[in-house]
């Protein structure tokens, strides 16, 4: 009898410990880890969340890593004659348009594929092959200056996307006029935060927050039944908050008149350049796009700034009808200040001061 007694408290006290040792690990403080680097001409800042240090490190670590390799590929500024430019699908296609077509990379190929389709189908709102403009305004560079419509005119005869062949078995891409130049710079930012996304959902993260400088990637949920809340920034005062967003498991992209410019002779210059006229769009201030996939949302501000508020309704509501990118929303800043939220958003958008 007492060696059953014996059995059933030493039964007892390991099912104690079991239980002792359950509760602690379901009652983990949580943690962050924070790692923030200049990379793709921004500061990218990712904080991933949850109970493991080690695991949180390593996660971040390889998020980051991605984005380096995106940027090797993507950059189009690297020295002629370095292993950089050597290494960069961009400089390689840019260096040889017009000579031969140029086998890249999977992401590349991706992201020209993607960039391709919503250059059709804004009707060339969103231009990949805007190169040669873009270095006549010096956009890239430290000598910003605005250029004569000459050589504007001639530029804009080197962005034809019908000009970009795409061979989907080889994966490679053909340039098919020499002096054309694609820049990515309206989506390498936006796809690369979406691959850090992933990465950080594949090593098991359930709760992070990316900000690549505008572009925002929120996953999971800030606490249980919280989202996070996203600030938009007031265009005519960028030491106020226009507005406030709120999200989960999504990504919010701006772009914005008052983002990167040079003035000349009282006047401001903005780096987001209008396809159709090779001049800074004028039709809004700032737009920022709420979309599942970051590339997507960045793709779409750019265009929806320069198509305008009205234009901008009409290519949302086609994509949300039409359905493959989930549900596009908006906010469109106008340059007196009136602002127009999309449907979707009206539930999460708080607006600033007093308006």
């Amino acid at each position: 009898m007492k060696k059953a007694q014996k059995i059933i408290l030493q039964v007892l006290a390991a099912l104690a410990v079991i239980i002792l040792i359950i509760s602690i690990s379901l009652h983990k403080k949580e943690t962050s880890y924070t790692q923030e680097e200049l990379l793709m001409d921004t500061y990218i800042k990712i904080t991933a969340y949850g109970t493991d240090q080690k695991v949180l490190e390593e996660a971040v670590t390889k998020a980051f890593l991605s984005i380096k390799e995106l940027e090797k590929i993507t950059n189009r500024y690297y020295a002629p004659g370095t292993d950089e430019y050597q290494n960069s699908d961009i400089c390689q296609l840019n260096e040889k348009a017009g000579l031969e077509e140029v086998k890249v990379s999977a992401d590349t190929y991706e992201i020209i594929k993607k960039a391709l389709y919503f250059g059709e189908l804004s009707q060339g709102s969103f231009n990949i092959a805007i190169g040669p403009v873009m270095d006549l305004w010096g956009f890239g560079g430290n000598n910003k200056k605005v250029p004569e419509d000459g050589l504007l005119e001639e530029a804009l005869k080197l962005t034809n996307l019908k000009d970009i062949a795409l061979n989907e078995e080889q994966k490679s891409v053909f340039l098919t006029k020499p002096g054309m130049k694609l820049d990515l710079g309206g989506v390498a930012k936006g796809y690369g935060a979406a691959k850090a996304a992933e990465i950080l959902k594949t090593e098991g993260i359930e709760k992070a927050l990316i900000d690549a400088g505008g572009n925002i990637v929120v996953i999971g949920e800030k606490e249980p039944g919280q989202s996070w809340k996203i600030a938009i920034q007031d265009p005519s005062d960028l030491k106020k908050y226009f507005g406030i967003l709120k999200l989960t498991d999504q990504a919010a992209v701006t772009s914005g008149d008052y983002q990167r410019y040079f003035e000349s002779e009282g006047i401001r210059y903005h780096h987001i350049i209008d396809p159709a006229t090779g001049k800074p769009g004028n039709k809004g201030s700032s737009v920022t796009v709420v979309a599942e996939d970051s590339a997507i949302a960045d793709i779409l501000s750019t265009t929806l700034f320069v198509l305008g508020k009205e234009k901008a309704v009409e290519l949302a509501a086609k994509l949300n009808m039409d359905g493959s990118f989930g549900n596009i929303e908006f906010v469109f800043i106008e340059k007196d200040g009136s602002y127009y939220v999309s449907q979707g958003l009206e539930s999460k958008f708080t607006l600033e001061g007093n308006r």
